[in-house]
């Protein structure tokens, strides 16, 4: 395992690479459904210079990039790259200047691509994926579940017309998916929910990072450890589940709940399943980051392989 010591980073925007000694604070965040990741850059005290080409990148609608690495000397990584929408020029203090960069990747699939056609009948899910990436521009073709795809057929012709996330959403339900986009090239990936991960498995302890302990929430399990690029969406991380803090249920009568079964003592909120193997796979990321400061470290919501991201209500006892 690599020595996780001495905090490393570059941000690269505008022709200029930025790292060393300036203080960087940060914020990369990714799901794997199918919203646009976003990350927040901002810069101490650059020079005019700097701060001015990195502000151009954002006039007249926005169009320029931005990619930041972060970690350790021994394991810096890619963890975020996409478009500058907008760049803020500040003060932290009387005497510290700042430059904010805000990006997103994928906004314009998201929020502008539109497909307007109709497929023969006989296509299949993968003609259908095929079509929305050709109408979403500078995407290219992700991971997907290609065989569930072709064996997905429709007998009749299938007109689209809209917005191309609504039936990338739509394809990937009909297959047990999600869509979602890349943190970090410009590809649009489906993943199954069942899906087995990718990579090997990246073992979270005391001795390799892990921060606290872990918890069981509504949604899976949330893990904190010291900042590591190679944790990305669908990653495969190992974590002993006897460390794991369970949630707590709900004893109050008349708990807030659209399900009326659940308003009474006993019963616990949602909960992700616990692997018996310690083995999850990694839904959403949050790196968050200060150069000069205390945060520095990766936040993953996990799902047990093979497990629910919810278990069904079930009475934990009486009371």
């Amino acid at each position: 395992m690599s020595r996780q010591w001495l905090r490393a980073w570059k941000l690269e925007a505008a022709g200029k690479t930025f790292s060393g000694d300036l203080r960087v604070v940060f914020v990369c965040k990714s799901w794997i459904v199918g919203v646009p990741n976003n990350g927040t850059f901002t810069l101490y005290n650059l020079n005019k210079d700097s701060a001015a080409s990195i502000q151009s990148l954002a006039k007249s609608g926005g169009g320029g990039t931005v990619t930041f690495s972060a970690g350790y000397r021994d394991n810096i990584g890619v963890i975020f790259s996409g478009k500058v929408i907008q760049v803020n020029l500040g003060k932290a203090n009387a005497t510290d200047t700042t430059t904010t960069i805000y990006a997103t990747s994928d906004d314009t699939t998201h929020n502008i691509a539109h497909v307007n056609t109709t497929l023969k009948a006989g296509s299949t899910g993968l003609d259908i994926y095929n079509t929305l990436l050709k109408a979403s521009p500078g995407m290219q073709a992700g991971n997907i579940p290609t065989q569930a795809l072709q064996a997905l057929k429709y007998p009749r012709s299938v007109t689209m017309f809209g917005p191309v996330r609504h039936f990338f959403r739509t394809l990937a339900t009909s297959v047990g998916g999600d869509f979602h986009y890349d943190a970090i090239n410009p590809q649009i990936h489906i993943t199954q929910k069942n899906d087995p991960g990718k990579g090997s498995p990246i073992v979270l302890n005391s001795d390799t990072g892990m921060v606290g302990l872990p918890a069981q929430t509504g949604s899976g399990i949330n893990v904190r450890c010291l900042l590591n690029p190679a944790i990305q969406k669908n990653s495969i991380v190992q974590i002993d589940q006897k460390s794991i803090q369970r949630i707590t249920p709900f004893l109050t009568i008349g708990s807030p709940t659209s399900l009326q079964n659940l308003n009474e003592p006993g019963f616990s909120q949602f909960r992700g399943d616990i692997s018996a193997d310690g083995t999850y796979r990694v839904l959403s990321v949050e790196d968050v980051g200060d150069s000069r400061g205390d945060p520095w470290f990766t936040q993953a919501n996990c799902l047990a392989v093979g497990g629910n991201a919810t278990e069904s209500q079930t009475r934990q006892g009486t009371v």
